[in-house]
């Protein structure tokens, strides 16, 4: 047991009491302790054997300190200070009489004669020395414990230097203004600077009306400065508060907080967090077809790993940030690298692909509709890996990914044409970069591959490597730091075939069995295993649904999950009587069949209105010869069925005259013709027709078309 020794701390069995060893005399069988939580204590003189023994015993036992943390660099002033408390204790202070109850205040009075001070001055300087451990930095002053507790003051503050008044003395009233302006005007409005808040507290509340009824502020002295206020106000207030109240949370969140560590600090491995996130190149690009034909800029999405910042995946398109183009950038983790640089034509090096196929544990998105959606939860349920979704405007949660869309933007600026800084986005009458565009989408993918690689291969300058790979001379590259992580993963992490994430990643719906195939919108659908399982023929009696997985961009074929077997699916194609959606996407289809249905349903308008024509064209013939026939029968006493015995007759005269009066008409247009009279018609006036003419129809039409197109546009849209 390690032996008592001076300025040792010991605590009693029930933790009431400190006392500090200040003096041992091990002949004499004495020890002196001091009790530092008693404010007004002296010395005590115990018997250093029983002591010892306690402590032994474990009635008291040996604490580290008290608790206070002495500073270790003094002001001058504190210096000063300790060494003249010194100067009046150290004379008497090595005398054993100091010690002892009898001799010690007879000691004490002695020397505050000596100095010219009061005994208690010299009690409380040894009460010091004695409580904070027999130390020159013991003796050090309180200074932050002086002055009023209640903050108010009383004929304080540096005389003024311009105007002779009096310094206002702040209240725990005026502070109680000060606070309540604070939180009311200041902290809840963007626009109101401090000096606007402190205006409205002299307005309120220092200010009087004289006999004319005019607001007169009171003389200088008889209200808080402006720099009295601004110290009060600092001290309700913290720079965060302010910071929040008047640029918002996330804004402070995003530029303002504090970074004390890094989200790579606190990811385990590789593999554990892949960081996820879209936005818009900044680079104007052209038509594949037409280089002069400019489509504006593609989405880019990122998929970063967090430990080693090691770009996994990406997309580049015309997709708007959604989760199909979602879909491409977690699908491009687990695809082939190699089909992909040789579509691209990018050499290809295995090594610049470690993590090729290999998909996170969890995926870091933000906020966006294509991660809090019901889509995304196909990777939890088929792939096992989570979605974080992070908090609005957080930003700095997901930092990796937003550093590289910077650096590949930094790669593009000053390497190709076309390119726009963000900065003039938005600036107007400012330079047009879209007329510097040369890129279409094939090239800007191909530098963006490029792009990948140079940022996987180039070293990571604020990253903490590990001694180890320093002796080796490993560069700290997001392919290295992933070389040499993945072991710890080994066990973990797995390679899912392209294939796999591809039909996991399929949105599923429900389709309708119907005599005529698997119908989906307007497509229908048909496989072996449906007719061998005579789906076809239950449906001519009752439809009935089943659930399917399909590629939104090709109708050509779904998936049909197997309910004999869970871990099958069987692929049908599109029937002979749909082959004209082959190739389509099922919104394409789905405007084609729209279209195909708005034209039958003009078609049908264009029949009825063909059919009204006509009944208005045939009612007169009908009505004249129902009136000829009804005059020719009248006087007759013979029912018109005794004539039928004549039909052949009849027939037969009625030829002969049709035959003649058609050579007649033939002869007469040959060689009888005859020049067309001609009418003035200058002083005639016209009768507007009832119908509406042929302009207000094609006019009427186009406005349909309008409508149908504008229908069409917004199916194809997605809309």
């Amino acid at each position: 047991m390690q032996p008592i020794l001076l300025n040792d701390v010991l605590e009693t069995d029930n933790a009431d009491v400190l006392f500090r060893v200040i003096r041992i005399d091990v002949r004499k069988n004495k020890i002196w302790l001091f009790n530092v939580l008693d404010e007004k204590g002296l010395p005590k003189a115990f018997s250093y054997s029983e002591v010892e023994g306690s402590l032994h015993k474990g009635y008291i036992k040996r604490k580290s300190g008290t608790g206070k943390f002495l500073a270790l660099k003094l002001s001058k002033t504190e210096q000063a200070y300790c060494k003249l408390i010194f100067s009046r204790i150290e004379p008497i202070l090595n005398d054993e009489a100091i010690l002892e109850r009898e001799t010690r205040e007879k000691l004490i009075k002695q020397r505050a004669a000596e100095i010219g001070c009061s005994p208690q001055t010299i009690r409380s300087d040894f009460r010091k020395w004695w409580k904070n451990g027999q130390t020159l930095n013991a003796l050090k002053p309180d200074f932050s414990k002086r002055g009023s507790v209640a903050g108010d003051t009383a004929g304080r503050g540096r005389p003024p230097k311009y105007l002779q008044r009096v310094i206002f003395q702040m209240s725990e009233k005026d502070r109680d203004i000060i606070a309540r302006h604070i939180k009311s005007n200041y902290l809840k409005d963007r626009v109101t600077k401090l000096s606007d808040c402190y205006q409205t507290i002299l307005n309120e509340h220092y200010s009087y009306f004289d006999n004319e009824g005019q607001r007169i502020l009171k003389p200088l002295g008889e209200y808080p400065s402006e720099q009295q206020f601004r110290y009060y106000a600092s001290k309700l207030l913290s720079k965060q508060a302010i910071i929040r109240s008047k640029k918002g949370s996330k804004e402070y969140e995003l530029n303002f907080a504090e970074k004390l560590g890094s989200f790579r600090d606190s990811t385990y491995a590789v593999g554990e967090v892949y960081e996820i996130d879209a936005t818009i190149a900044d680079l104007w690009i052209v038509s594949l077809l037409n280089r002069l034909a400019i489509i504006g800029k593609a989405t880019l999405y990122l998929i970063v790993d967090r430990k080693s910042t090691l770009i996994v995946g990406f997309y580049v398109g015309f997709e708007n940030p959604s989760w199909p183009a979602a879909q491409f950038a977690i699908m491009s983790v687990s695809e082939s690298k190699e089909k992909l640089c040789r579509r691209y034509g990018v050499d290809y090096d295995p090594t610049d692909w470690p993590a090729d196929g290999i998909q996170p544990q969890n995926y870091h998105a933000d906020r966006g509709s294509e991660f809090t959606g019901h889509n995304s939860t196909q990777l939890a349920e088929n792939l096992n890996i989570e979605i974080t979704n992070l908090s609005p405007g957080r930003a700095r949660h997901k930092p990796f990914v937003e550093c590289s869309f910077k650096l590949l933007h930094a790669t593009l600026a000053n390497e190709v044409k076309g390119y726009q800084p963000p900065a003039e986005a938005q600036k107007r009458q400012g330079k047009d970069y879209s007329e510097d565009a040369i890129h279409n989408l094939d090239e800007l993918t191909r530098i963006i591959l490029l792009g990948i690689i140079k940022h996987n291969r180039t070293p990571l300058n604020d990253y903490i490597w590990e001694g180890e790979h320093i002796l080796n001379g490993i560069q700290p590259t997001p392919i290295n730091i992933w070389n040499t992580s993945i072991r710890e993963r080994a066990g973990i992490l797995a390679r899912i075939p392209s294939e796999q994430v591809r039909f996991a990643l399929l949105p599923r719906m429900n389709a309708t069995v119907t005599p005529r195939g698997i119908r989906i919108g307007a497509c229908f659908y048909s496989c072996k295993e449906a007719i061998e399982r005579e789906w076809f023929i239950a449906a001519r009696r009752n439809f009935f649904e089943i659930e399917v997985r399909y590629d939104r961009n090709l109708v050509n074929d779904i998936y049909i999950e197997d309910d004999r077997n869970p871990s099958n699916f069987f692929e049908a194609t599109l029937t002979d009587a749909c082959e004209q959606y082959r190739g389509l996407s099922f919104a394409e289809a789905e405007a084609l069949s729209f279209t195909r249905e708005s034209l039958r349903l003009e078609g049908m308008h264009i029949k009825r209105q063909n059919n009204l024509d006509f009944h208005e064209a045939i009612s007169p013939i009908v009505k004249k010869a129902q009136a000829e026939a009804k005059a020719a029968a009248r006087g007759k006493t013979k029912p018109r069925t005794t004539s039928k015995k004549n039909v052949v007759k009849n027939r037969n005269d009625e030829k002969r005259r049709e035959r003649q009066q058609k050579a007649r008409d033939f002869s007469d247009e040959s060689s009888h013709r005859q020049s067309a009279e001609v009418y003035d018609i200058s002083n005639k006036k016209l009768t507007q027709p009832s119908e509406p003419n042929a302009k207000q129809k094609t006019s009427a039409l186009s406005e349909n078309e309008k409508a149908r197109r504008k229908k069409l546009q917004d199916m194809l849209d997605g809309k």
